[in-house]
């Protein structure tokens, strides 16, 4: 993790004038400076949207749906599937044609031969194929991280409260607030796609080849980072 500190502005010590039918609250020293820090988000897991198109009889409706729920399950068995999109259309020989657009978050382990089982789980009147794979993280993992960014912010406010106070000698400075920014998150990078290299005699220098990489994790990483103002006050004796 890595921290940035930038002072931006310094003592405020002037005091509109008061009118006298109006009682008015002691106007405050304040200090207000910046702080920024960035954290890496690491995800093993990526969504995974697969395509499955297929042709029946309206009659084999239910059949046809078993089937498909049959698919997705020979390409991730325990894996929570969720059907995002569903096209029903009436072709001109009396057959239907769908297609099913599902996703599900995946563990790295199991996408290194996902294209190839996509392909073996179709058949004549249905084919099945990997869409997209994104590792962006998880909302429970960007939030992990911003938290672990605000406390260390908050930290570092604090202990810039004890130093403004050790510079000032002003022992009435207390951390008046924190605005945190909206976060900035880089999209993360994507991983080696093992398929492109299978079957080939030549790997990228520093890559391993297809077949030990399918059994390593890989870990891919998003950069996240929160910038935070911050406002020192001390009421004026």
């Amino acid at each position: 993790m890595r921290i940035l500190f930038l002072l931006l502005a310094g003592l405020i010590l002037a005091a509109p004038p008061a009118r006298a039918d109006r009682v008015l609250a002691p106007e405050e020293d304040k200090i207000v400076f910046q702080l920024q820090g960035e954290q890496w988000i690491e995800s093993d897991s990526a969504n995974v949207s697969v395509v499955v198109d297929a042709a029946g009889a309206a009659a084999d409706l239910a059949a046809l749906r078993t089937d498909i729920r049959t698919v997705l399950a020979r390409l991730a068995a325990d894996a929570d599937w969720r059907i995002v999109r569903f096209n029903r259309n009436q072709g001109a020989t009396g057959l239907e044609t769908w297609r099913v657009v599902a996703e599900a978050r995946l563990p790295e382990k199991l996408l290194a031969d996902i294209h190839q089982m996509a392909e073996e789980a179709s058949r004549p009147g249905m084919q099945a194929r990997v869409a997209h794979i994104d590792f962006a993280p998880t909302l429970g993992e960007r939030e992990a991280a911003l938290s672990v960014l605000r406390a260390e912010l908050h930290r570092l406010a604090v202990k810039e409260l004890a130093e403004m106070r050790a510079v000032t000698g002003n022992a009435r400075l207390r951390l008046h607030r924190i605005d945190y920014a909206a976060p900035h998150i880089v999209a993360a990078a994507q991983p080696l796609d093992v398929a492109v290299y299978r079957g080939r005699d030549q790997i990228p220098p520093g890559r391993a080849a297809a077949g030990s990489l399918a059994a390593q994790p890989l870990i891919v990483s998003t950069l996240v980072s929160l910038a935070a103002t911050v406002t020192l006050a001390a009421p004026a004796p």
